[in-house]
């Protein structure tokens, strides 16, 4: 064992992820760092794999054995042992199975056709630039994943092949969550260069964000000038009648003929992710073919009760409290203790009540015994304060959207 004691390494979870983030970007943490002696689960982000070692092993440089057969195929001349198709489609699955190999495999240098199996974009590409990560040109990409390949092509000396990449090889450039970038200096500078180019040579960008530009923490301010000038567009949750069309666009797509008085009931009933309405229309149609029953209100009332439980009981307390604790990058012990604290604690601590009592099925007073034992009639409070700012404050209302959001995926 070479871990030489705890004081040598990471003492919060925070600085346990970012030391990781710096040694292996492709690993996400999913668990609470809390000793580094101790185990912590976490994602492979190339192949999604999940298993939990040591913590310290991870910033010993261990990786994912899953992914090791691909980077332990490569000679030293950077050419995979892939002799075949069928071996190079087996390697490449592990990094990207969204990728599909139209084209004939001949080496590892010679460009091969494929295909995306998300978008049906065709392009041509070296075998080892995809096995390296470099996925569809044409994708949507998150802004944490953009920030983890800029890292690793720091740690591997290849940031002109990086920016080469965004520069010349992609036509549509589609980044999501780019608030994480906040205070990534390193990151928007970079971006900064790949966005002039683009947009010099007339390409595409979209970007999103769970807030404006102008109120992203720490952003560049030439960042917010140059995304000033697209767009910009307010994306707000589906109402009744956005819902009511995805579920007939849905139920269209599956050749399925629905009463417009059930769409209407699905819509009203199942709000929030679109994904809720995807299930509510497959437990519809398995639920009508094993019962040999019609898709009528009396299937219908008994998916939604289905439905909204399975969503309630699926959402942890603790999973609130972390959520709101970074949201608002205030310690999760601050929530839950006893005494009032500041006003920013306090207006937090009021936002996880209410999440809980909207995603949980705890009572009242279930609620205040997880924040410091407080009765139900504070719960009641903090509930009443946070609807009174939600309709009050739009910015405000989109951050417990994209709250609630988040916590239910």
């Amino acid at each position: 064992m070479f871990y030489k004691g705890e004081d040598v390494l990471a003492k919060t979870h925070e600085q346990f992820v970012e030391e990781l983030m710096e040694i292996n970007s492709e690993i996400e943490v999913i668990g609470r760092y809390t000793k580094a002696v101790d185990r912590i689960r976490v994602k492979c982000l190339n192949c999604g794999k999940e298993w939990e070692p040591l913590a310290y092993s991870l910033l010993q440089g261990k990786s994912c054995s899953h992914c090791s057969a691909v980077r332990g195929a490569k000679t030293h001349s950077g050419k995979t042992a892939a002799k075949t198709k069928e071996a190079f489609e087996s390697q490449l699955k592990i990094v990207d199975d969204s990728i599909q190999v139209i084209g004939e495999y001949s080496n590892t240098h010679t460009n091969i056709t494929c295909k995306c199996e998300r978008c049906n974009y065709i392009w041509s590409a070296k075998p080892y630039a995809l096995l390296q990560g470099h996925g569809c040109p044409r994708c949507a990409k998150s802004g944490t994943s953009f920030m983890e390949q800029f890292i690793k092509s720091l740690r591997e000396q290849r940031v002109s092949e990086f920016s080469s990449y965004y520069r010349n090889k992609v036509d549509v450039l589609l980044i999501d969550d780019i608030q994480n970038w906040s205070g990534k200096e390193e990151t928007q500078n970079e971006f900064f260069h790949i966005f002039n180019a683009l947009h010099q040579a007339g390409k595409q960008i979209v970007l999103t964000s769970d807030v404006p530009a102008v109120e992203v923490k720490s952003l560049a301010e030439r960042l917010v000038s140059r995304f000033s000038w697209g767009l910009t567009v307010d994306i707000q949750p589906p109402d009744v009648e956005t819902r009511e069309a995805i579920l007939r666009q849905k139920a269209k797509a599956q050749h399925l003929d629905i009463d417009n008085e059930v769409i209407l009931y699905l819509a009203e009933n199942i709000s929030g992710n679109v994904r809720f309405l995807e299930n509510a229309i497959t437990k519809l149609t398995a639920q009508a073919s094993v019962m040999h029953h019609d898709i009528d209100m009396t299937l219908a009332r008994r998916v939604v009760n289905e439905i909204l439980p399975t969503i309630r009981r699926r959402v942890n307390v603790n999973a609130i409290i972390q959520a709101v604790s970074q949201h608002f990058d205030i310690p999760a012990d601050k929530l839950i203790e006893k005494g009032r604290g500041t006003q920013e604690v306090s207006k937090a601590r009021q936002v996880a009540m209410y999440l809980t009592k909207e995603l949980s099925t705890l009572s009242l007073q279930g609620i205040g015994q997880h924040f410091g034992g407080r009765d139900h009639a504070t719960v009641i409070h903090a509930n009443k304060s946070v609807k009174q700012y939600i309709e009050t404050d739009p910015t405000f209302a989109r951050e417990i959207e994209t709250l609630k959001n988040n916590i239910r995926d």
